[in-house]
């Protein structure tokens, strides 16, 4: 990826080896106060490079996504205990009951709560694995101080490190090590939450994109007529599809007959844009 985008002479995609940053981007760095992210240890050391002054944020969602994936993972193994044991209908039905397990209690139908009752009810390492989960998530409850925070974050790590279940051992380490971010999250009140949902949608649109001829026409639509961010274009009740001839005086290099010339929803996508 790096030489290719290198070859289409993308700026900012490709720093040669011994190249350093646009010092435009290096005064920006010298600006930030806080940086958000997620707990993958590369964006953390990049900032305490170029950005020392900032205070690291963890994002609460992230830490709730490895508490989940932690509970996956012991989901996962009891379902596997299972087969071993030749319980084939009961790994089956404990299959297809994951998601009583792995959503949120809220978002829960009746069914889903009714066996996520019956687990909770049954006991085992799934059950108490469910509820480390609920406990993560409670850390993070909207109007709670960064005191009550703390406090909460303290009997966690107590309760992780002596579950016996590695993943949440795990997770208990990887919590311990992010404390000071975690907390400066609910201090700073900042979240990915946004860049998140652009995020998720701009996948979704690449993955519309099949048969485009150039990254040009996706890229198209992620911006709407009035220059708004793609969090506002899905409002727009206006939106059209972008024609062959759209696409011709737009600039964009594609044949007719092709995905674009009737698949794009775009907003009225404004010509140029790239």
């Amino acid at each position: 990826m790096p030489d290719r985008a290198r070859r289409r002479g993308d700026p900012g995609a490709w720093l040669a080896p011994g190249s350093e940053l646009d010092p435009a981007l290096v005064a920006r760095a010298s600006r930030l106060t806080a940086v958000s992210m997620d707990m993958t240890g590369g964006y953390a050391a990049s900032v305490r490079q170029h950005a020392p002054q900032a205070t690291i944020v963890i994002d609460n969602y992230h830490v709730v996504q490895l508490a989940t994936k932690a509970l996956d993972e012991v989901r996962r193994e009891h379902w596997n205990e299972l087969r071993r044991a030749g319980e084939t209908a009961a790994a089956k039905q404990f299959k297809h009951d994951r998601w009583a397990l792995l959503k949120n209690p809220d978002d829960l139908t009746d069914p889903q709560a009714d066996t996520l009752a019956a687990i909770r009810a049954s006991g085992g390492k799934v059950a108490r694995s469910w509820a480390m989960k609920e406990m993560v998530r409670a850390i993070f409850a909207p109007g709670l101080t960064v005191e009550a925070v703390s406090e909460l974050l303290d009997r966690l790590l107590a309760r992780l490190s002596r579950c016996r279940l590695a993943p949440f051992i795990r997770l208990g380490r990887t919590i311990r090590k992010h404390r000071d971010g975690i907390l400066a999250a609910r201090r700073l009140k900042l979240s990915n939450a946004r860049a998140e949902a652009i995020n998720n949608k701009v996948k979704l649109i690449v993955r519309r994109a099949y048969g485009f001829h150039s990254a040009h026409a996706a890229l198209a639509s992620f911006t709407s007529p009035a220059g708004q961010s793609l969090s506002h274009s899905h409002t727009n009740t206006r939106s059209r599809d972008l024609t062959y001839d759209h696409a011709r005086r737009a600039g964009f290099p594609v044949a007719r007959g092709t995905a674009l010339a009737g698949a794009i929803r775009c907003g009225r996508a404004r010509a140029g844009a790239a």
